[in-house]
């Protein structure tokens, strides 16, 4: 599909695992990407979700950021 890339390619860009991807497509966190039969397929201009962890928030926090 024209406009759109794989899990596999995305993964390879973002230099996370291909898994990560796919869970984060499950969860919505990837802007516009949608399931075409068994695979996920992602816009070509998708900029990367910020990740925000409780215990990262928490850090900030104790150090009055």
């Amino acid at each position: 599909l024209k406009g759109y890339i794989t899990v596999s390619e995305i993964a390879k860009q973002w230099k996370v695992n291909p898994r990560t991807i796919q869970v984060m497509c499950l969860k919505g966190k990837i802007q516009g990407a949608e399931k075409i039969g068994n695979m996920w397929m992602i816009p070509t201009e998708t900029e990367r979700p910020v990740a925000v962890s409780y215990t990262h928030l928490r850090a900030h926090e104790s150090r009055g950021i």
